[in-house]
């Protein structure tokens, strides 16, 4: 596993998935917590498209600035001075 898509969401419980090898692409229905989860373990990274977010009520934008303003905290929190 490469990187893990969620482009679309069918259902409340279902999320449309791209899984991508070296070689090949695949799409696969999954519970959006399973995969989370297979993400996480597979240590790829998660893109959610702007319009998932915005259909469930995350404005893509507030988002953007909530994961600088968190990476700039954490970035803080490594520096010595």
């Amino acid at each position: 596993m490469v990187e893990l898509i969620v482009d679309g969401v069918k259902t409340d419980k279902n999320t449309k998935l791209k899984l991508k090898s070296e070689s090949e692409e695949y799409d696969i229905d999954s519970r959006p917590s399973d995969a989370i989860a297979l993400a996480l373990r597979c240590d790829v990274p998660i893109y959610i498209d702007e319009a998932v977010l915005e259909q469930n009520g995350f404005m893509a934008s507030e988002v953007k600035k909530s994961k600088e303003m968190n990476l700039e905290l954490s970035m803080d929190s490594y520096v010595k001075e």
